[in-house]
């Protein structure tokens, strides 16, 4: 691995480490002033409020699939999939060199879609492949399942019926399906192109909101 690199996973997975978490000095020392993070539970944090948030970390946090990527001369992507006991997350950190000092700029976190759930909560059951869901039957549709549940299905909604838009200066807008269409006017390129048919006595009739008639010359 890259020299950079490694020095840079080794501060990465030092910030793991509870002993480090716990010491306030240590953690500021390894994050840039403008450091900000997007946790796995969605809140923002910056250099202040993650320093307090980690002062009592109760254990080492694991990290598996650990990469390093430069970006850019004094720039490093960090990845890997971390584990604490209760949850699983994807992690990124892009590191930044500035005085010959690496630290951290920017954290995220996303928890893994099939972590397991917190101690206490109930397990996710879910039925095999083939198999109804819980209080349906095999093969039946939604609304099926609802008409025996005694709710009422959901109407069915024509795709090819109009519904129009409101808000806006639309002129008469409408979706249909999946367009959305409007009504021409005298001044819509395809009429104007219409009226400039060669000429020869006919009278050219256009069907817009207001309709127009005029004769060729």
């Amino acid at each position: 691995m890259d020299p950079d690199g490694a020095l840079v996973v080794e501060r990465e997975l030092l910030l793991l480490r509870a002993a480090v978490r716990r010491d306030p000095q240590r953690v500021l020392e390894l994050l840039r002033p403008d450091f900000a993070e997007y946790g796995s539970s969605g809140r923002v944090w910056d250099r202040l409020s993650i320093t307090a948030a980690t002062a009592d970390s109760p254990r080492d946090i694991e990290a598996t699939d650990v990469q390093a990527r430069r970006l850019g001369p004094d720039a490093f992507l960090v990845t890997y999939t971390s584990h604490d006991g209760v949850q699983h997350a994807l992690r990124s950190s892009t590191w930044i060199r500035e005085g010959g000092q690496w630290q951290l700029l920017f954290h995220q976190g996303t928890l893994l879609a099939d972590a397991p759930p917190p101690p206490g909560a109930p397990p996710l059951v879910r039925p095999p492949l083939g198999e109804p869901p819980p209080g349906g039957r095999a093969g039946e549709s939604r609304e099926e399942a609802a008409e025996a549940a005694g709710k009422a299905p959901a109407e069915a909604v024509d795709q090819d019926a109009e519904q129009r838009l409101l808000g806006g200066r639309n002129d008469g807008a409408v979706r249909v399906g999946g367009t959305v269409r409007r009504r021409a006017g005298d001044q819509t390129p395809a009429v104007q192109a219409l009226l400039r048919l060669p000429r020869g006595g006919l009278l050219v009739r256009v069907a817009t909101g207001s309709p127009v008639v005029r004769r060729a010359r």
